[in-house]
């Protein structure tokens, strides 16, 4: 998570949410290139706002992640050869990976669509 608009007036007893130490599924969901606190969730919805998670700048980015993992999920989709489609199914995996990019709203994408290996 970008941590450009973090304050310096946070609580101690209320921290934004740390995606290395903290799990952020526990406190935030991603629909489509949106994240948003879980409902009760006040360090989620801390994280969401002070950070401003939904500013356009980072929809539009995570809407261009969006589509190139749809594409790779078509080819593998779509792939009739079992080798290729393994290779395919290796690359997905790899770009799920939490050191890539919007990792955490390809991940809810690809688990809501689901991928099946074969």
């Amino acid at each position: 998570m970008c941590n450009k608009n973090k304050s310096d007036e946070l609580d101690p007893n209320l921290p934004i949410l740390n995606p290395f130490s903290d799990t952020p599924n526990d406190f935030l969901f991603a629909t489509g290139p949106y994240i948003f606190s879980k409902p009760g969730q006040a360090r989620g919805k801390l994280t969401e706002k002070l950070l401003d998670l939904n500013r356009v700048d980072l929809i539009e980015q995570r809407l261009e992640r969006i589509e190139s993992i749809r594409k790779l999920l078509d080819i593998y989709e779509n792939e009739k050869h079992s080798t290729l489609k393994k290779i395919i199914y290796k690359e997905i995996i790899q770009e799920l990976d939490v050191d890539k990019e919007y990792s955490f709203v390809i991940n809810s994408m690809v688990n809501i669509v689901g991928v099946a290996a074969t």
